[in-house]
């Protein structure tokens, strides 16, 4: 058997959420043993970036067209590709086509079984009242969903969000949680400049709410010796938005926005020397970084809104409602106040460690490629 995974999505110049996510997958199925071959669809832009990554596993190239129409037209990639995916298929007698990333232009395939990993309904949603346009897009998305066999997600809230907004008759939708990697520390990697510090490690979009934080790290500034560290690209929200509350409330030279490039490395030792992680957001399809804080053994205080309080399995320190800067500059005050001991958050660390091992994700995916290939 012969499953054809694309990563022709990913962009060689920067790599996102959903990359991380195949390349996590795929070194699980290394650490396993599995009977079919596993081959990786990818572009000539991304070709050589992907082979570093996944260097156990083959590639074929697709001839991806390019052009300022074609750019246009990216939702109607997968229609414009299909003839040249479904050549592979018949030349590599392909059995199935695995999607890590479902979006609206996606590839796909009328020819043999499909599975896709669709990881949120948030684009769905953007779409559904922004016109004509929009509708035309949904519309595409809907048909490119209903071709697969199956239909994976990360989490629990993130299917009922999935089958609450969007019209999938007959579609069967399965929960994988992804994988979180914890990386061995670098003992030489230090961040001695910012101690003792709080950490927020998040893009600077509204809905990650770091008004919420900001504002609570206001009212206890002087109670607490701690930078607040944020590791994020800038974006508009941070000068919109967050340097006018940093400068009314008197904090500008107590938080501080880190947005060089770290490497996993220096990520761990971040994350490791903060004497508390705080994720404030709003909305996660899954969650990466109150877990990945706690895997090095940090505390964590997290909102409990849409999949956190789920896949962060409630071990975590929590406040509620999301927006309410007061409820959650009390409980910052009570976590770093509190003397933790070294085991508890071993416990929780361990336990993340294993539920969310590469190794077990791609067993999932193994048995559904097997459970699949069984009943054609």
């Amino acid at each position: 058997m012969k499953i054809l995974f694309d990563l022709t999505y990913i962009n060689p110049l920067s790599v996102s959420g959903v990359s991380i996510y195949i390349f996590r997958l795929l070194n699980g199925f290394t650490q396993l043993n599995y009977s079919f071959e596993i081959i990786l669809l990818v572009t000539a832009e991304n070709k050589k970036i992907i082979e570093k990554q996944c260097n156990s596993f083959s590639t074929l190239v697709i001839p991806i067209k390019k052009g300022k129409l074609f750019n246009q037209l990216h939702v109607l990639k997968g229609y414009l590709h299909l003839s040249s995916i479904n050549r592979i298929i018949k030349d590599e007698n392909i059995n199935l086509l695995f999607s890590p990333y479902l979006h609206m232009g996606s590839l796909f395939t009328n020819l043999i079984p499909q599975v896709g990993v669709m990881h949120d309904a948030q684009s769905y949603i953007f779409f559904k009242d922004s016109g004509l346009k929009g509708s035309v897009y949904n519309s595409l998305y809907i048909k490119l969903l209903k071709r697969m066999k199956k239909i994976v997600t990360i989490s629990n809230f993130a299917k009922s969000s999935i089958l609450e907004e969007i019209p999938l008759p007959n579609v069967s939708i399965s929960v994988i949680y992804n994988s979180v990697v914890k990386t061995e520390l670098d003992e030489d990697i230090k961040f001695s400049n910012y101690s003792p510090y709080i950490l927020f490690v998040n893009t600077l979009m509204p809905y990650k709410n770091l008004e919420t934080l900001v504002k609570a790290f206001a009212l206890i500034k002087d109670k607490i010796s701690h930078k607040l560290i944020v590791k994020a690209k800038r974006l508009p929200y941070w000068d919109n938005v967050i340097i006018p509350i940093l400068k009314n409330n008197s904090i500008l030279d107590r938080v501080l926005l880190v947005e060089d490039n770290y490497n996993d490395e220096k990520m761990a030792a971040l994350y490791n020397e903060a004497d508390l992680f705080v994720t404030p957001s709003k909305m996660e399809g899954f969650g990466f970084t109150p877990i990945e804080a706690a895997m090095y053994k940090t505390p964590v205080v997290s909102s409990k809104e849409s999949a956190l309080y789920e896949t962060t399995m409630g071990l975590l320190n929590y406040y509620e409602p999301v927006d309410d800067f007061n409820n959650l500059a009390k409980k910052i005050l009570e976590v770093i106040r509190k003397n933790y001991d070294k085991e508890s958050l071993k416990k929780v660390s361990n336990t993340y460690e294993d539920v969310y091992s590469s190794t077990k994700q791609a067993e999932s995916f193994l048995k559904l490629f097997e459970e699949i290939m069984r009943k054609q």
